[in-house]
Order: C-alpha cells, then sequence, then structure tokens
C-alpha cells in the first residue's frame, strides 16, 4: 500500500523541526564542555541536558566526538561568514578590514573559542582521530583572506611574501592574547575589543625590530 502524499509544507517543517533538534543537542554538548571535564562527557550526559533520548542523538551524529568536532567546525564557519562578509564580493581590493573582523569575532565570545581551542586539541590527541578534512578547509578559506588582506595594506618584506597560513597564525596569535587579557581576573582591562585592537595596532607601528627570527615551515 502506498504511503500518501507528503506536502512540500509538511518536509519542510520536518526539516526545520529535525534541524532544530540537531542545534538543541549540540548547545548542550557545549555548555556541559565549558562546565566541565571534556573526557568526562557522553553521549547519555548530552541527551539528558538536551531533554532527548539517548538514540535520537545517534539519529544526528555517530560519536560523542562527532558532536564536539561539529561545535569546532560551526565556529570557524561563522568566523569565515564575518571575514566573507567584511570583503565586498567580486572585488579584488581588499580594505585592511578582514583582519579586524577577524579579531573581533573571535572576541565576540572568549570562552567558545578557548573552548573550541581546548576541543580541537582533545580530538587530535584521539587515537582514532575524526576526518579534518572540513575544519581545514575552513581554516585555509579565512587564511586566504587574511593572507590576500594583509598583503594589500602592509609594507613590511613578510607582508609581501609569507605564505597564508603565517597571516592567519599572526592573527590567531593576537586574538589569544586579547582573549587571556579579557579573561584574566588579576589584570585590570576595561576597555573595549575596538579600543584594544587600535591600541595594539599603535603599539606595534612604534616598534623596530633589529633582528629577525627563523620561522619553521609549519601545516595546520
Amino acid at each position: 500500500m502506498n504511503e500518501p502524499n507528503i506536502s512540500p509544507n509538511r518536509i519542510r517543517q520536518k526539516k526545520l523541526l529535525f534541524l532544530a533538534r540537531e542545534q538543541t543537542i549540540i548547545d548542550a554538548a557545549r555548555n556541559l564542555c565549558l562546565q566541565g571535564s571534556i573526557s568526562e562527557i557522553t553521549v547519555s550526559k548530552i541527551a539528558g541536558l538536551a531533554g532527548v533520548g539517548k538514540g535520537t542523538i545517534y539519529k544526528h551524529f555517530h560519536s560523542k566526538d562527532a558532536i564536539l568536532l561539529r561545535i569546532v567546525k560551526d565556529y570557524e564557519e561563522n568566523i569565515n561568514r564575518i571575514l566573507t562578509k567584511a570583503h565586498s564580493p567580486n572585488s579584488e581590493n581588499y580594505t585592511g578590514q578582514e583582519p579586524k573582523a577577524y579579531l573581533q569575532a573571535k572576541l565576540a565570545d572568549p570562552e567558545l573559542d578557548r573552548l573550541a581551542h581546548r576541543l580541537e586539541k582533545y580530538l587530535n590527541s584521539l587515537r582514532d582521530k575524526p576526518s579534518f578534512e572540513e575544519l581545514d578547509r575552513l581554516k585555509k578559506a579565512n587564511a586566504r583572506i587574511l593572507g590576500t588582506s594583509i598583503r594589500s595594506v602592509g609594507k613590511s618584506r613578510a607582508s609581501a611574501y609569507l605564505p597564508d597560513q603565517y597571516h592567519y597564525m599572526a592573527c590567531w596569535s593576537l586574538a589569544h592574547a586579547v582573549i587571556e587579557l579579557y579573561i584574566n581576573e588579576t589584570v585590570e582591562w576595561t576597555i573595549g575589543v575596538d579600543e584594544s585592537l587600535d591600541l595594539f595596532a599603535d603599539i606595534f607601528k612604534t616598534i623596530s625590530f633589529d633582528s629577525k627570527a627563523l620561522i619553521h615551515n609549519s601545516k595546520f
């Protein structure tokens, strides 16, 4: 006996409900990670906080590690959207705003940024590592935007010739330095993100480095 036809609206509604439930699972996992040890988190605990059955989790993700990787990927994807928006499509003229947009994106939620770093480190330590192909693609895309932007406005030889990943790592390092300032309870740092970035930019302009450090090849 043939099943009755399902209307497009009904299919769309079911898909929206599926995606909403998936996001609830991701949010629950993220909250558990922020509260305690990553290694102690289980699918059962995620299901309990999300308010769904354990079997429901496996309709969306094949393992806990898949959920954790999704948190990291979603975070990097959001940065990619912000970077892409900062640069006008179909234009080769970068304005130099992309690095600032990248730093602002990471500083918008310091706890989540630190969590993404912890999760990636944890997943890399596993014997059976998940595939990082999609995450690596996003990082390279972000590095490409940052590298092109910095080279378009940079005046140093390093800015002109270093590959994209070094510009990406430089921006990443600065972001984490500022994040540490914001979360360090022993440091009185009350100025906003924009003021912080402007301050660092001014300071860097006044520094003259007489020696050159050896930079080794690295990969993402």
